[in-house]
């Protein structure tokens, strides 16, 4: 008995002749033999004649049919539909971070801000979102401990608080902004970028965030204090611990502004505030500053309070306002950057126009504008420049400033610095000079 050529052996892609012949595939799929266009070797491919409700061997076993979902790049809702829309978004950073409904349910009040962000649904995915979506619907006692255990693998509760964190702070600068708080809001800005950079914590976010609000809500509403009489305090004078006790309560370079400022009182340094030596407040105010807990302008405004409340005409008014005067320097332009400057050192150059030291005798801004201008001319780049920037820090100030902020000013050219060995190390094409 002859083979009948509708049912010979065809492997799919092989050679086959001629053309024209008629097979069957393993999977009981009719084959074909033919070229794709004339010249080329015939081979075996599913023969186009039978439809494909004709093709392959019936199932033993009845399944019920699954929901044809549209090949489409994206899922598509009517206008009309937003809130679908944002959960859909949602959904689809769940199904990618992977999480529990809890964790899922808790993110309903950031559905707004995850609306912002763009997220693109294949095909393919439909199906699993779409479940997803139904399984918020059920209760958690719903899903099987194995479930929920797979889902616990996931990273969404952590980046709803880094959303958090970004829609407080932002929040707050916009606040600062409308109320006319420059100081406020430079603060805010700078620990915004400093978060984006991955050099905050969503924690330590939040607690700067309300020292700031803190310190502007003082300023906005001080205190009113009474003036000091000028008798001497019984409260003995602080050690100053610079050089060898960092946690004394006074710790700062005697050489500096506050310090020649003290010298000058003499005795006036005794009179006592608030129960208290004059010595000692300054002292502790500089100290601040030196260690970080309080900015340049936050510093120069707490020196001028302390002023405002000294007896009228006593040598501690005269000598603390001889020193404010080269701390209240007037605001200077900066030069203008090259087009292609690296946005760090953009960011620099607005920085160091804050302190007064740099004001006056502006070493730091000539610096950063020779290096911006020798990398746009094409004598810089990369590593050799990442370098230039990092000198400028500690380079013409003393430590005895330190009462002004030299060392916030050093620390705010050394993050810049950071910032540029980050992007050169994530892309070096990006602070190669221009040709």
């Amino acid at each position: 008995m002859s083979e009948d050529p509708a049912q010979r052996p065809a492997h799919p892609g092989a050679f086959c002749s001629p053309i024209g012949a008629t097979g069957m595939f393993s999977a009981g799929t009719p084959a074909l033999c033919n070229a794709p266009e004339p010249g080329k070797r015939a081979r075996w491919r599913r023969n186009p004649a039978f439809p494909a409700a004709a093709r392959g061997r019936r199932r033993r076993t009845a399944v019920t049919p699954a929901v044809a979902l549209p090949r489409v790049d994206a899922i598509t809702l009517p206008p009309a539909a937003e809130a679908d829309v944002q959960r859909i978004k949602l959904l689809t950073l769940a199904h990618e971070l992977g999480t529990t409904v809890n964790k899922l349910k808790d993110a309903v009040r950031w559905l707004p801000k995850f609306a912002e962000w763009d997220f693109t649904v294949s095909s393919e995915d439909a199906a699993k979102i779409r479940q997803t979506m139904a399984q918020v619907a059920q209760p958690a006692a719903d899903f099987s401990p194995r479930e929920v255990a797979a889902a616990m693998k996931g990273g969404l509760a952590e980046r709803i608080v880094d959303v958090q964190a970004l829609d407080d702070a932002e929040t707050a600068l916009a606040r600062h902004q409308a109320a006319g708080d420059p100081i406020a809001a430079d603060q805010t800005a700078k620990l915004l970028g400093q978060y984006r950079k991955g050099m905050v914590m969503p924690e330590e976010m939040g607690q700067e965030l309300a020292l700031i609000d803190a310190r502007a809500k003082a300023r906005r509403e001080p205190v009113p204090l009474p003036t000091v009489s000028g008798a001497p305090s019984t409260t003995p004078k602080a050690v100053n611990g610079w050089g060898y006790d960092l946690n004394a309560p006074v710790h700062y370079h005697e050489d500096g502004p506050i310090g020649g400022a003290l010298r000058q009182m003499g005795d006036d340094q005794l009179m006592d505030v608030d129960g208290e030596p004059l010595y000692n407040v300054l002292g502790k105010t500089a100290t601040d500053v030196v260690t970080g807990r309080k900015n340049v302008e936050e510093g120069i405004d707490a020196y001028i309070g302390i002023r405002d409340r000294l007896p009228e005409g006593s040598r501690a008014r005269q000598a603390l306002s001889m020193a404010l005067q080269d701390m209240q320097t007037p605001d200077r332009p900066i030069p203008a950057m090259p087009e292609r400057t690296p946005e760090p050192m953009v960011r620099l150059m607005t920085e160091l126009r804050r302190y007064p030291m740099v004001r006056n005798d502006p070493k730091e801004i000539d610096e950063l504008a020779r290096i911006a201008d020798e990398f746009a001319a094409g004598r810089t780049g990369g590593r050799q420049m990442i370098t230039s920037v990092r000198q400028i820090a500690n380079r013409w100030r003393h430590e005895s400033l330190g009462d002004v902020g030299k060392f916030r000013l050093d620390d705010t050219i050394r993050d810049t610095a950071d910032a540029l060995e980050k992007i050169y190390k994530e892309d070096r094409e990006a602070l190669r000079p221009p040709r």
